[in-house]
């Protein structure tokens, strides 16, 4: 195999005097696979390199691309894709590793994709060990979700097929950090691996996996796993509108000192969680399942079982009582020691108890 690195950077000017202006550091690697899509790495040589499409409403499609090494010091983020002000980012069988958002700066996020006023679809891809390397979130400088930021009125979000594995960021959403605003904006996550994603211990952040506020969310046929945050290790849900969560593995997230190692809802959050399993959660304070989620969430068929907490006297697994439907299993039955006696339930309504279960998570396939 052999490679080239060149630098290049032209300028365009279609028919509707929309000018384009390219500058990018390309890696080709020519063995047979990668001869046949012609680029198979965009790697961030020099800082401040990019690609910029300048029209109304772009529609930017990547496919079968692996960006790694990206570096901004702008006052964006999305070190390797940026988006703003209308059109969609497309994403197809891409890989993105190792990008980095800058450490100062109002709003700072997402270190491999910044999107901004956009729409996004992605499918098949693959973020791996991006940061977000600001602080104080908004205000302040940053330092939101390290892979990707989506921030915009009016705007969905479909991500298919896709993992999210060790990203970090210090302030909020180590995978993924959303904000939309009149509630009607729709987030669907289908066959999604959110694993090993968090914030820095020191950070004093939230949610190691997905932080998302104020909208409509469907997370479908996924798992969420040993991601970790001073709170909402797994996912934190903020004044959304509907969420709706089908046959999703919430197992071993991690609240360093708060609750909610698995999901907090701030409230008014509703919706519908069917067919979870959620287990081996651990939470520095207490509430290790569900923080703050109330009987506005209806839980069907879920397994609870085995999550632990520092402080054994409140209640472990919920902070609070969920309205319950049909297949409710919950384990253990009494509170970890020192504390003692039955320790509260997730749901109301009828509850299968059981006493010794062990629920292990295999990544080795």
């Amino acid at each position: 195999m052999s490679t080239l690195n060149s630098h290049f950077r032209f300028s365009l000017l279609p028919k509707n005097n929309k000018r384009i202006i390219l500058e990018i550091n390309l890696y080709f690697e020519t063995d047979k696979y990668c001869w046949q899509w012609h680029i198979c790495n965009i790697e961030w040589i020099r800082e401040n390199s990019y690609i910029e499409f300048r029209s109304s409403t772009p529609t930017l499609t990547v496919q079968r691309l692996r960006f790694i090494n990206g570096r901004c010091q702008d006052a964006n983020g999305g070190c390797a894709i940026f988006q703003k002000n209308g059109g969609t980012t497309v994403i197809n069988s891409c890989s993105f590793e190792n990008n980095t958002g800058p450490a100062v700066g109002q709003d700072m996020a997402g270190g491999a994709l910044g999107i901004l006023g956009s729409g996004l679809s992605i499918s098949n891809s693959h973020f791996e060990t991006n940061t977000a390397t600001g602080n104080g979130g908004n205000p302040g400088n940053g330092g939101n979700d390290g892979a990707i930021s989506f921030d915009g009125l009016r705007r969905n979000n479909t991500i298919c097929g896709t993992r999210f594995t060790g990203n970090q960021a210090n302030q909020f959403g180590g995978a993924f950090f959303r904000v939309s605003y009149n509630g009607s904006e729709q987030n669907i996550f289908d066959n999604v691996l959110v694993d090993s994603n968090f914030i820095s211990i020191n950070g004093n952040g939230l949610t190691g996996g997905f932080y998302i506020q104020g909208d409509i969310v469907t997370i479908r046929n996924s798992t969420v796993a040993d991601n970790s945050a001073t709170g909402a290790g797994g996912i934190f849900f903020i004044n959304d509108k509907s969420v709706t969560l089908n046959n999703i593995n919430l197992l071993s997230n991690i609240a360093y000192t708060s609750i909610g190692a698995a999901v907090i809802c701030s409230n008014p959050v509703t919706g519908l969680f069917t067919g979870l399993i959620v287990a081996n959660n651990s939470a520095g304070a207490f509430g290790a399942v569900f923080a703050s989620c109330s009987r506005t969430i209806t839980v069907s068929n879920p397994i609870i079982a085995d999550n632990i907490v520092k402080n054994t006297w409140p209640a472990n697994p919920c902070t609070s009582m969920l309205n319950g439907g049909p297949g409710i299993v919950q384990l253990p039955i009494n509170k970890q020691k020192p504390a003692t006696g039955t320790d509260a339930f997730c749901p109301n309504g009828t509850i299968t108890k059981l006493y010794n279960v062990s629920i292990i998570l295999d990544k080795s396939t």
